[in-house]
This record gives structure tokens, sequence and C-alpha cells, in this order.
């Protein structure tokens, strides 16, 4: 159960409760709290309550908050799966409430039902505010009333109290509650108002409430304001109840400063004269530095400059903010939340320019350009300095000057930093920039090759195309404008790196750099219309231990620059013109309908936004993934054809057929064997881990399963982040399109239950759909057989592996094979004389020689034909040792499983064949065994070879 029906489940419980609570009430001997409608009539919660509130919530209306959890929760739900008694529910407008009403209480509930049971008014705001105090802080809570009785009832099973008693103050009627429940304040104060019940911890704080005649909290009331019907819940945090608490911060100051001139003297004491002598000598022939008290020192300025940054930008950032307001929106398909931050410490010079909306959207029109990973910014300043980072650097110089260390290094630090350049962004150069990332996308789709062998093939660049690209456009600008970016950028980047070189060999005398970096710019006119700049990084070492080496690397990265009429285009980080020619030449076309409604739904004045859609590519990653699958279908059945036709042509001999057979071109890499099934007179094949070919395409069931998700992949789902500046506040706004999520899981498992669950026979509808009726069946005659296969699934374990775990799923009449592997004959050295005999593959070494001593297995190759006798050699020996070898034959538990691999693992051993000593295959000694073998035929690669083929 997700966690939206845990929480609407426990508010119905708690409904459920609250019914006879008159029965369920504390012991007897406890007076019943017993509320009526009060005098006091609360207008709006965020005024009474907000004065010195440092955090105020307020739930706008429960009723809502309540129906889009319902909503939210029920969007993924599988109807399929749920029960036939619950099914008529899902016609109520809150289905999910009505759901859990019917499997709680036996009977449907609805808002307005909850609402009587609860005694809660759900159309008005509820809130609370939490106050900070001396020992525990405070809060009061209102909750909106319609039936004083009923929330009495509610009150009692919250409260669980053990003591209530009746107090008037101030001509106001309190109940003084002694709570026994633990997650409560063990005394609170309750008051009934005319339209609700307030709740304190603190009798004053409950009275002040009561009598409030103000206006509220001035940023409080103000935020609470601007809230929207449509959120379900805000959240408000006001700085001005921290400032008492900030101001007591310098008084931590002197006690710290303290602290640590006792850690040094401590530090000193123990230090024995010895020692002292040994570190000072080190420090001033390594570091320069005279004595072990200044590292302290500068330790304690580092610690004292940090708390002085630290409690300044405390101070002037609370001094300067009024506060944080955090808006949610829970609807059932658009999820929103809004944060605000109002505050005169934003630099505004660092901040984006508002987008022109409309020409974006021009752009995005005209341009086809892909969307689902969008962002687009407006202009940017060049950024400057950081004013915290010089404030922290001065004040531990300050520090350093206080306590008389040398303030070379800071002073060094901040010379670097200041004659730093703010790195240069192509934002800087337009009114606005969309930035699109793009993905990779192969030239042809699988079914296009004829074997899976040649579409392997093709991937043999991949590792040239990188997976992600970016293409940016903006505003046309000239040529250069930017050249002159791109170059200024590395001349600034290679000056900034050769000041800092300077800087820090002054610091160290006698030092030298032991790299030099600069960067350059080329630019290449590869067309009328296209650019190609190419921006170089050159590193070069300048060091050597024994010897002077030098070492040079050149970094490239390439940057593709095109225009149209209106724009400039530039593809970051790609070798290929293919996507930026697709671009350039897209006609006129009308805006997504999609891309439309996210723009026309950002707020006025954005700055930035980011749209991101994740979901929508997973139709399309299944759709590749079917390709490949009917691909290899298509390959297997091709060969079958081929096999069998070559088998019935008239007149031929065997040696004349199996001639025809090995002359077939383009044999599949996934086929293990041919087999000839004598009840069908048909031939099959196998593939490894025992899969019979013919079988059932997988992606045409997968395909349907997600029709329903498919069908609206490109019309639902997706993340909008945006960000504003409206005078002191800045805005940041994120909605997340749930349907498409919501779609898929509920689809999904309404089109798994409809197949499956609800068929006659769901095992046989699985086997029809994903299992062939020979899969892990050999008992038919073996035509023809793949030496790849038999080369790499020669340990009998990893085929076995597959069948015992598939064992008790396979459906009935199917049996599991006795033994998955195909045996044939191998080759096996007599470790008595080292002569080499013929022996079943069935066989884990060590087995019993002709001498009657050990017979280990051996790997044959040739360099030629393996006809040849003389032109065969051992490449390798293999073994097991006894208790690798118990392990293999005995059936795995399920509790023992890691352990016998390890076991095996641990005892599978290889031996060159002329040292003849043993060493784990899974180790760098046993790989370079095997690959050894790799140089015994020059440029060639040796054969392997095998008894009588």
């Amino acid at each position: 159960m997700s966690r939206l029906h845990i929480l609407i489940s426990s508010v119905l419980c708690l409904c459920i409760s609250t019914v006879g609570w008159a029965q369920a009430q504390a012991p007897d001997q406890v007076q019943p709290m017993i509320l009526a409608p009060g005098t006091v009539t609360m207008q709006q919660p965020s005024v009474n309550l907000s004065t010195d509130a440092l955090v105020y919530v307020q739930v706008n209306s429960l009723g809502k908050l309540l129906s889009d959890i319902d909503g939210l929760a029920m969007s993924g739900l599988p109807l399929e799966l749920l029960p036939e008694h619950i099914k008529p529910q899902l016609e109520s407008p809150n289905p999910g409430m009505a759901m859990l009403g019917v499997m709680t209480m036996g009977m449907p509930l609805n808002p307005m039902m909850l609402e009587q049971m609860l005694g809660l008014d759900f159309s008005a705001p509820a809130g609370f505010a939490f106050y900070p105090s001396q020992g525990q802080p405070d809060f009061a809570l209102f909750l909106p009333v319609k039936n004083h009785l009923s929330a009495s009832g509610l009150l009692m099973n919250m409260i669980k109290p053990w003591n209530v008693n009746k107090i008037d103050q101030e001509g106001h009627q309190l109940f003084q509650v002694e709570s026994g429940n633990p997650s409560l304040p063990p005394r609170l104060y309750i008051a009934s108002l005319q339209n609700g019940i307030l709740i304190s911890s603190n009798a004053t704080l409950c009275l002040r409430v009561l009598s409030y005649q103000g206006d509220g909290d001035p940023y409080i009331t103000k935020q609470i304001a601007k809230i929207t019907p449509d959120s379900d819940l805000s959240i408000v945090i006001n700085t001005k109840p921290l400032m008492p608490m900030v101001d007591m911060l310098p008084r931590l100051r002197p006690q710290i400063d303290r602290s640590l001139d006792m850690m040094i003297q401590q530090a000193n004491r123990e230090i024995k004269p010895q020692q002292r002598v040994q570190f000072n000598n080190q420090l001033r022939w390594r570091f320069g530095i005279t004595d072990i008290n200044q590292v302290m020192y500068f330790g304690k300025s580092f610690t004292m400059g940090s708390f002085d940054t630290l409690l300044d930008e405390l101070t002037i950032g609370l001094q300067q903010t009024r506060g944080l307001l955090l808006s949610i929106d829970l609807s059932p398909t658009h999820q929103t939340l809004v944060c605000d931050i109002d505050s005169d410490r934003h630099d505004k010079s660092a901040l984006a320019q508002p987008i022109d909306m409309t020409k974006v959207k021009t752009a995005l029109k005209e341009l086809d350009l892909p969307w689902s990973q969008i962002s687009v910014t407006g202009k940017q300043n060049k950024p400057g300095k950081s004013k915290l980072l010089v404030k922290w650097l001065t004040n531990i110089r300050n520090e350093l000057v206080r306590h008389k260390v040398s303030t070379l290094l800071m002073d060094t630090c901040l010379d670097v930093y200041q004659k730093q350049h703010s790195p240069r962004q192509f934002e800087q150069l337009s009114d606005w920039t969309i930035n699109s990332l793009l993905t990779y996308t192969p030239e042809q789709t699988p079914t296009q090759y004829p074997t899976l062998h040649a579409f392997f093939k093709s991937y043999d660049g991949l590792q040239n195309q990188p997976l992600h690209t970016s293409m940016r456009v903006m505003p046309r600008i000239s040529d250069d404008v930017l050249d002159a970016h791109l170059q200024a950028s590395a001349d600034e980047k290679t000056s900034d790196y050769q000041a800092s070189t300077d800087a820090w060999l002054a610091l160290f005398e006698g030092a030298r750099p032991q790299l030099s970096h600069s960067y350059s710019v080329l630019k290449n006119k590869i067309s009328d219309q296209m650019n190609l700049y190419v921006q170089q990084t050159h590193i070069k070492s300048a060091f050597g231990l024994f010897g002077f080496n030098q070492h040079e690397l050149i970094s490239r990265r390439y940057l593709l620059a095109s225009h149209t009429d209106s724009y400039t285009l530039l593809h970051d980080g790609t070798s290929t013109t293919s996507r930026l020619n697709h671009v350039l030449q897209s006609q006129t076309q009308v805006l997504d309908p999609v891309l439309e409604q996210i723009l026309d739904g950002l707020p006025q004045g954005v700055s930035s936004f980011q749209c991101s859609r994740t979901l929508q590519s997973l139709p399309e990653l299944l759709k590749y993934a079917g390709q490949i699958e009917l691909l290899i279908h298509n390959e297997m059945n091709a060969y079958l054809q081929k096999i069998d036709k070559s088998i019935k042509t008239p007149g031929l001999s065997d040696a004349e057929i199996n001639q025809m057979v090995a002359a077939i071109e383009d044999v599949p890499l996934l086929y293990q064997s041919i087999r000839f099934n004598t009840q069908t007179k048909e031939l099959y094949a196998t593939l490894p881990m025992g899969l019979a070919f013919p079988r059932p395409r997988v992606y045409p069931v997968i395909n349907s399963l997600m029709a329903d998700f498919t069908k609206y992949a490109d019309q639902e789902g997706g993340l909008v982040y945006s960000s504003r500046m409206q005078g002191t506040e800045y805005q940041v706004r994120m909605t997340q399109d749930t349907r498409l999520l919501g779609r898929l899981i509920k689809s999904l498992g309404d089109a798994v239950a409809k197949r499956y669950l609800h068929a006659e026979d769901p095992m046989a509808k699985v086997t029809e759909d994903f299992i062939a009726p020979l899969d892990g069946n050999d008992q038919f005659q073996e035509v023809y057989y793949n030496l790849m296969w038999e080369f790499l699934l020669s340990d009998p374990q990893i085929e076995r592996g597959f069948w015992d775990a598939m064992s008790e799923g396979l459906p009935l009449g199917q049996a599991k094979p006795k033994n998955n592997h195909r045996v044939v004959d191998v080759y096996f050295m007599d470790t008595a004389d080292g002569s080499i005999y013929v022996d079943k593959s069935d066989q884990l070494p060590p087995v019993t020689a002709p001498s009657g001593k050990d017979g280990v297995r051996a790997f044959v190759f040739s360099c030629g034909d393996c006809g040849d006798e003389s032109s065969r050699f051992v490449g390798w020996l293999e073994t097991y040792t006894h208790e690798a070898k118990k392990a293999i034959m005995t059936p795995v538990a399920a509790d023992n499983g890691v352990d016998n691999y390890e076991l095996i693992e641990n005892g599978h051993m290889v031996a060159d064949p002329a040292s003849k000593k043993w060493v784990k295959v899974n180790s760098e000694a046993g790989f370079k065994i095997m690959d050894q073998i790799q140089n015994k035929c020059g440029n060639n690669a040796p054969k392997p070879c095998f008894p009588g083929r």
C-alpha cells in the first residue's frame, strides 16, 4: 500500500474511533471534555496566530487536501487488482476514500460524512504556529469546527487525557489537559471558539490569541494573502523572532577564543623539548616555518576567521531577509511547489534578466529542436567576485595579524583570487539562450541489418559518438562577436593559470612549475553556413626523478557554429554536422501543443526555466529492443531454412550435405546447436541457457501491455522548473506532471491482471507468451553445433544453474533437463606421462586417466589445420580441487549458494602445460597463462581444436 493510502487510512481509522468516543475515552474518573461553541470567532488564523511566530503553517481547506490526496493516490492504482466488491466504489467522486471506508468500516465514505464524523469544517483554513521561547518552544493550533461535540471526541482520542480541569482566566474558559499521548506535550490548553478549537502549549499564549485585536505579523499575513485557492499547504518562515537569538551569538566568540588558547597551551605542555626541536627543524626545512606554535596559531586564526565570517553573514542575512514562503499544491495531475525568498541580499546583477517568451516561442516554432530536455535562460551579466570568499580570506588574515603569524599565504590567496577573470558564458552574448540536450540516436534501425553480427559491427564507432550533446540557440550574433568571446575566454584562462603559478612560485622559494597550461582556439570554415571552433587545452609536464622527461597532453573540444537569418546555433561536443544540418533545414511549423501549454503556464517575468521529460523515451527504448529481437528471429529463421533446404536436397551424401551447411555464410551468433525433432520432423535451434527456437516474441506482448501508456507518452508527464525576481523576492517554482507516471503504473497493472491473473489458466498464458515448448529439452538428436558456444560453455556449471533456478516455475508436462549441456568428445591429458587422450565433456577433471592416475582437461589449439597433428599444441590445462568438484556435483541449497560459488571459484584451476603449476583461473597468473597462446601463431589467431573435427 502506498504512503498516500496509509495516510488516508490513518485519517479514516481516526474517524472511526471518534464515533464512539464516550466509550473509548480515558478512565472513568477523568472528567470528559465536552466542548460547546464559544463567544470568540477566529476570522483569519494567519492574523491571530502569526504575531511573534517563527513558523506558520496553514491548510487552506482540509476537504480539498483530502480530495487531492485521494485523486493522486487513485491515479496510479491498478483497478483490475481490486476485489470485485470494492470496484463499485470507483464511481464515487472520491473513490479512494469510499474504497478505504468499505475496507475498514464496511461502508463507503465521502468528505461530507468524514466532516460530520470528525466535527471539523473542511471548507475553512486550519492554522498552526510555532513560537521560540526559553526552554521548550510553544505552539498554537487552530482547527475549524462545525460540530463541537464530535470534535470533542476527536480530541479525547488524540490526547488520551488522564486529567482535565476547567479554568477561567481573563474572561475566557480554558480546559487544562494533562496529556497521556507521549508524542504530545504533557500539558495542553484548549479553548472553544464560535467557529473552531484552539489548542496551545501555553496558557498565556492561548489567551493572547483569543483576545488579539491587531493585524498580525506583516510578513506572514502578506505571504498568506498571496496564496492562490489551488494551494493545499502553505509554510511561512519568519526571521524576525530569530534576531534576539542571533544577537546572543557574539557572546560565544570569547569562549571559543579562550578554548582554543587552552588547547594550544595543553599541546605545548605535552610536546617534549626534543620533539619540539625535531618538529621545528622539519617545519623550517620543508615550509620555512620557524616554530610549531605558528602552525597552531594559524589553525586558531582559521577557526576564528571562519566564525567571524559565518556570524557576520548570518547576522546581516537575517537582518536583510524577511522570510521564506513554501506553497504546495497536491493536485492529482500536476503537483506544484513554490518557494519565495524575500531578502535585500539578492545580488540582482548575478541573476539572469527576464526572458521575452514571445521571441522564444517563435524560435521553438521555427526550429525543429528536441525539447524533452530543454532550458532557457535570459541574458547573464558577467559574474563578479564572491564577496563572501573575499570576506572569509580577509577575516583569517586579520586573525593572523592579531596572533603575529605570517600572512604571506593569505596575501597570496587574496591576490590570486582578485586577479582571476570571471568565466565567460555564451548566455552573456544575447538576450536569451535556448539549450537543448540531444541524446545519441542511431542512424539505422536494427531491422535494416541482415544479421546480429552486422548490427553489432555498426557500433564500432560508437565510442566516437557522445551520448549527450548540447545545442544552443540564441538571437543572431556576428562571427566577430563569437570569435572574440572564445578567444578572450582562452586568453583569460591562460593568463589566470600563469598568474596563479607565478604567485605560488614566489611563495615557495626555489620551487619550479611541474605543469604548464595554455588554452587556444582554432577556427575552421566547413561551409558557407558553418564554422568549426576547436577549443584546445595544452598541458605540458616538466619534471623527472632520474632524468628529464617531458609529456604533453592536448585536449580538444569541438564547437559547431552556424547562423540562420534570425538565430545563431551552437552545437557543442560533437564531431558530426548531421544534427545541426537537420535543425538548419527545418521549416516553420506549429509549436507542439504540450510545449505551448508549458510555456503559457510559466509565471510572468521568468529569468530561466527548464523542462525535463524522461518517461517519454521509454516507448522508443522498448521499440528499439523489439527491433533487435525481431532481427534475431529473422536471422535464426533464415538460417534454419537454409539448413533445412540443404538437408532436403535430393541425391546428396552426408558429406556433401555437411559441406553445404558449412558453406552457409552469416552463422547466427546466438545459436548453440541445431537439433531434429523426430516427432514433428522439423529442425529447431537451441540458444544459450537452454532456450529453444522458434519461440514467441516478447516485444509484442510487452507493447500490448503498455499500449495505453504509449498512446499518451507524448502528451503527458514532465517536470518544469522556473525562477524569477519580483522586487525583493526571488521565486522558484517546480511543477511535476504525474499523469504519465500514474498511467504507467495503473495501465500496466491493469493489463497484466487482464491478460494473466484473470485468465482461465494464468500459468498457461505465461507459457504461451514467454516459453517455447522445447525450452530446456535436449532429448532430440543434435545435427549441427556452434563451436564458439561449446568453447565458452565448457564449464557445466554455467547452464545448470539457470535450470535449477527455473525448475520450480516450469509448466506441467515440461521437465527440467537432466543435463542441459551437450556431451561431446574433448581432449584430456594423463598426468602420469603427459599423453593426450579423448574422453567425454560431461566429466569434471580430475578424472581417472588410462594410466590410473589423474586426467585433466587439455585445451588444444592449432595455427593451421586442426587435422594436422603436427600443428596442434596444448594451450593450457584445467582441473578442479576435490572440494570444488564436490560442490559442483552437489545440488546448491538456498542457504549456502554463495558459499558454494566462492568454493567453486577458488577451486577452479589452470596450469601451463610445460610447468604444470596450478593457479586459480580467476587470477592475474591464470589470465596470463590463457592469454599467452595469442603469441603462438604470429599475426593469426589460434584455432580451438576438438576431436574428430
